[in-house]
């Protein structure tokens, strides 16, 4: 979490390992395969807040990670939107209450 600061594709490779390991566990509390629960995710078929939902698909994404580098040498393709700024906390928070609200 300490190399978010450095730059954005520190934090596209933050976001990708919190949105695989979401995925993990919801996968498993679901009983579904990995891929389906991103593609419910994906076409909002999971209720989640939609600033976390944007965070968990740009993560999900691979190309993500070939925008935010070359937005780091193009500045014209850097967008308004920023869902790599969700606060961390917030996320984890979010992440914990889910989890916790699964098992019981």
């Amino acid at each position: 979490m300490e190399q978010t600061n450095k730059g954005q594709y520190f934090k596209w490779n933050l976001a990708n390992e919190i949105s695989k390991l979401f995925v993990k566990l919801l996968a498993n509390e679901e009983r579904r395969s990995e891929k389906e629960i991103m593609y419910r995710i994906e076409e909002n078929q999971i209720q989640i807040p939609a600033e976390i939902q944007t965070y968990l698909i740009t993560g999900l994404n691979p190309q993500q990670s070939l925008l935010v580098t070359r937005s780091i040498f193009f500045p014209w393709l850097r967008t308004r939107s920023k869902p790599l700024d969700l606060e961390i906390e917030q996320l984890l928070e979010y992440l914990e209450k889910r989890i916790n609200l699964d098992q019981n």
